[in-house]
């Protein structure tokens, strides 16, 4: 057992417990996950169930009131956390596993390969996410797994480029060249000795990514190439919007969707920053 890395986690454990901000976030973001897998279950509620109340208010049996035709909005807003969270979760992981290896290989090899690798993520880097995201969709069809996968697919050139930048600092480093003049293997270290000297930026820019992705799939199904109905999404509840009636009448229909969009990026953002504070307390603002 290595007694200073766990001295180190524990210290970073320790400073990110003194963040107040990022505290409360992970307890808002954790709370939101329990209740949107835990209660749609518990109080049976089924989001596509259609009832003769169309438009209703808030009140009675229906915390949020109804939809346009019937459907229960406080159902709707728990599977539409589920799938915006599985959405951003899942994306950002897609993103990391392809760009943080790339970024590894691109850093250390002083071959053909780097070029290549950097050339590769300046072209995806210069195309314009939010229009490549919408054409891809539209091309290929609208799914919860389809905008999973192209969000994550444009997303690595950022992870990439960290990875980059880190394995540049750090492997002239002396444990790096000791590890070389053993005769250690490439993969070895890169992903024994460069990478896990590199985690703190990483762990930040996936929380980052996870904000970003959710923000994605939000626009893309306010836009109507995302998620579609009746799967429920917040950004196509916020999509109801776009009536000028429904925006001034009827609030509960896009208005706690929005709030939950707003609150989650909010959070997760306040993750990011509790981590970089707890990972290297030097850059702290």
């Amino acid at each position: 057992m290595d007694v200073r890395k766990d001295s180190h986690w524990r210290d970073v454990a320790r400073n990110f417990t003194r963040h107040k901000l990022a505290m409360t976030a992970t307890v808002i973001i954790l709370s939101e996950i329990i209740l949107v897998i835990v209660l749609p279950v518990f109080l049976k509620l089924d989001p596509n169930m259609i009832t003769p109340s169309f438009y209703a208010a808030p009140g009675g049996g229906m915390l949020l009131g109804t939809d346009e035709v019937g459907r229960n909005v406080f159902a709707r807003l728990l599977e539409g956390g589920r799938m915006s969270l599985l959405i951003g979760i899942s994306s950002a992981i897609i993103s990391a596993l392809i760009g943080i290896p790339l970024g590894l290989l691109a850093g250390y090899m002083e071959n053909a390969v780097r070029p290549v690798i950097l050339r590769i993520t300046d072209i995806f880097m210069a195309i314009p996410m939010m229009i490549a995201a919408m054409f891809i969709v539209a091309m290929v069809g609208s799914s919860a797994w389809t905008v999973i996968v192209v969000i994550g697919l444009l997303g690595w050139p950022g992870f990439c480029r960290l990875a980059y930048g880190r394995v540049i600092s750090v492997k002239e480093n002396e444990y790096v060249e000791a590890a070389k003049a053993i005769g250690t293997k490439t993969s070895r270290i890169i992903f024994k000795d460069i990478l896990p000297n590199s985690v703190a930026p990483l762990l930040v820019a996936f929380s980052g990514s996870v904000a970003g992705a959710i923000v994605t799939e939000s626009s893309l199904s306010f836009l109507g190439v995302g998620i579609q109905p009746p799967q429920a999404s917040w950004g196509n509840m916020v999509y109801a919007a776009q009536s000028l009636s429904v925006l001034t009448n009827n609030w509960w229909m896009w208005m706690p969707a929005g709030l939950c969009l707003v609150v989650t990026v909010l959070s997760i953002n306040f993750i990011g920053d509790g981590l970089r504070d707890a990972l290297d307390p030097k850059m702290k603002v």
